[in-house]
């Protein structure tokens, strides 16, 4: 129904949950926050920080969160 595979919608969800998931806990660490929201290791995690938004972790915490929440809703 949302002509997407199985996977990609649940890829595309966790990244979400790991975005969320920051924005209420800031001082968590990447290792933590990987654990938290399901991603194997913190390297995983990275790997899909780099593919949907084109920048590093540490990148990503100095960008705009609502910015970074309205390209997830395209």
């Amino acid at each position: 129904m949302l002509g997407l595979p199985p996977k990609v919608y649940c890829k595309i969800y966790q990244f979400k949950s790991l975005i969320n998931f920051l924005q209420g806990n800031p001082g968590i660490t990447w290792a933590q926050l990987a654990d938290e929201v399901g991603y194997y290791d913190q390297s995983h995690m990275t790997r899909y920080v780099k593919k949907y938004l084109k920048v590093a972790p540490n990148t990503m915490v100095k960008l705009d969160m609502d910015f970074i929440n309205y390209l997830l809703t395209r």
